[in-house]
Parts: C-alpha cells; sequence; structure tokens
C-alpha cells in the first residue's frame, strides 16, 4: 500500500496565546530561543540537561508546542492545548502530541500528555476544540485523520478532568470512507465501499454528564445503514461505552 507523508494541520480558533496567562506558561514551559511563539517543557529540557550517559541524553528528545487551543469554561477556569511542532530548528518533533491543562487562573488543576496517533502510517491532520459534556463537564476534543490511498477515517476523543487528571472518555470514527475501489483485483476484493458518517450530539438535562447520542448514516459492507445509538456515561468505568460495531478499522 502506498503511503502518503505525514502532514499536521491546526485549525484557526478566535482566541490567540495571549490569552493564556503568560505565568503559566512560563512556570511549565521555556520559550524557545530558535522559534518565537513556540515552548519546550521545562521538565523534558532539565532531564536531558541531568542525563549523564552520553549515548542516552544524545536521543533524549526535547520536544516543542505551541497554544492550539484555549478556551475559559468559568470567571477563573479555562482549558488549554498544547500541540507538538515541527519547527525544523533542530528541536526534536512532537508533531504527533497534545497536552490538555485545565486551568484555575494561572494554576494548573490537571494535565494529561497524550499521542493523537491514529496509525504509522498515513497522512493526519488534527482539529481541536472543545465540548459541553455536561451541566459543570467540558472536554478538549481533537479530530484525527488518517488517510490512505484505499480509504479515510476521521476519529474524534474526548478528554475530560477527572481529579488532578485528564482522561479520555470516549473516541470513535466520525467518517469512514473508501477512497479508491479500483486497485489491482486482490485489494479491489476486500474494497467493501463504505461510506459511513457518525454524527454526534448531546442531549442536555441537568446532569454533570449529558447522554450521548450518535446518529450512524451512510453505506457499510455495501449496504445502507441509518441507525441511532443512545450512549448514557458509565459512571463507574468513566467512559461513554461506544457500541463495538461502530469501531471500524481497515
Amino acid at each position: 500500500m502506498n503511503k502518503i507523508i505525514l502532514f499536521i494541520t491546526f485549525t484557526l480558533m478566535s482566541f490567540s496565546a495571549a490569552a493564556v496567562p503568560m505565568s503559566f506558561l512560563t512556570k511549565e514551559y521555556y520559550a524557545n530561543p530558535q522559534d518565537k511563539g513556540t515552548w519546550i517543557i521545562k521538565q523534558d529540557f532539565d532531564d536531558k540537561k541531568k542525563c549523564n550517559d552520553k549515548s542516552e541524553c544524545d536521543d533524549f528528545p526535547i520536544f516543542t508546542y505551541q497554544v492550539c487551543h484555549e478556551k475559559s469554561i468559568s470567571a477563573q477556569q479555562s482549558i488549554v492545548v498544547m500541540c507538538g511542532v515541527n519547527d525544523d530548528t533542530g528541536v526534536s518533533s512532537a508533531e504527533n502530541n497534545i497536552v490538555i491543562w485545565y486551568l484555575n487562573g494561572d494554576k494548573p488543576e490537571a494535565s494529561g500528555y497524550f499521542d493523537t496517533t491514529v496509525e504509522s502510517t498515513g497522512s493526519r491532520a488534527i482539529w481541536v476544540d472543545t465540548a459541553l459534556l455536561g451541566k459543570n463537564t467540558w472536554a478538549a476534543t481533537y479530530d484525527a485523520d488518517e488517510e490512505t490511498r484505499i480509504y479515510l477515517q476521521t476519529f474524534r476523543s474526548y478528554y475530560i478532568k477527572f481529579d488532578d487528571k485528564v482522561v479520555k472518555v470516549a473516541n470513535l470514527p466520525i467518517l469512514s470512507r473508501y477512497n479508491d475501489c479500483t486497485a489491482g483485483e486482490d485489494e479491489k476484493a476486500e474494497c467493501l465501499k463504505d461510506d459511513l458518517k457518525n454524527k454526534i450530539r448531546f442531549i442536555a438535562d441537568d446532569k454533570n454528564f449529558f447522554t450521548m447520542k450518535i446518529t450512524s448514516e451512510g453505506k457499510r459492507n455495501g449496504k445502507l445503514v441509518k441507525k441511532e445509538y443512545i450512549v448514557p456515561f458509565d459512571s463507574k468505568r468513566r467512559v461513554y461505552p461506544i457500541p463495538d460495531e461502530l469501531q471500524i478499522s481497515y
């Protein structure tokens, strides 16, 4: 299977880096002197400086990030997402990584580091946003494309704050489509002509976790599909349990 060169793209948000408290950024990150507007995680940089084994130190990554989303969720609280960048300055690329912070003023209440890689091959693009999942519950979300010559899938993930940690509470494909059914006979036999969209919305009420409604519409295995799924939040497992039949893989 031919591979498409890896790339990353971020949506433009109405917020800017200036909306993020500078006192927070300078506490958790070093400004990258080689690329204005990007940041190096202090712990990564300090750990490399402490490394005494040259063979390990040379391979020790120092990743750079930029602010790719900021959302005020109350008068004091906000969500900040730092996305890894490939800045071509000699600093290691973290382009598959995001760091999600929940802040109270400039004080972190919770954070989480996540690898957004869907597959190890194919081209990818990431769109970062936030979503209201309940009366007092905001989630950081991202959509990640994974594309090859044969198919395209777009996955959506939801992350929320639990105590001092950020955890993933849902992940599912919102688009699954074959791009090319004109390959050789062996590949063509496996081409099932999927073209399926899963639309997600949350049914608002007075609970801290709204019920998720998924509308699945299109073609799967060449057959027409139109089906709705009602997915309540599972408070014991801390997840929205997505039905297995929606987790399509190629």
